[in-house]
């Protein structure tokens, strides 16, 4: 048995999913790292992930310049501020891709056989 998921849910067509899920039925889990490689091979452009996936690097690449020029702690802050964006980042991309994989059947059953997705069965 593998270790994501249910396996007899993996029969199931998307409507069936989608049905037990909005019934509270079930557990959606979304593989985070996983999830960002799809993002950036071709899922729909989410304009705030995008903005704040930009930003991410360019504070952390600020850091350096600020704590020679300015201060220590406009640094250590603006490092703060990258590992922050970057997180948030992250959500916004597994938020779009939770909606996404409802939207077409053939998104869904890409994304669930690569395990980009996955669902158990609430105990």
């Amino acid at each position: 048995m593998p270790v994501w998921g249910d396996p007899d849910l993996d029969r199931y067509m998307m409507a069936e999913i989608k049905n037990l899920y909005d019934q509270g039925e079930l557990i959606y889990f979304v593989d985070r790292g996983l999830a960002i490689n799809v993002a950036a091979g071709g899922m729909p452009k989410n304009s705030a992930a995008a903005f704040v996936s930009v930003l991410s690097p360019v504070s952390f690449l600020a850091a350096l310049p600020l704590g020679i020029f300015y201060s220590w702690w406009a640094a250590v802050g603006a490092v703060f501020l990258g590992v922050y964006l970057f997180k948030t980042s992250k959500n916004l991309i597994e938020r779009r891709l939770r909606k996404w994989a409802f939207e077409d059947e053939r998104i869904f059953e890409m994304l669930r056989d690569k395990h980009v997705i996955w669902f158990k069965r609430r105990e």
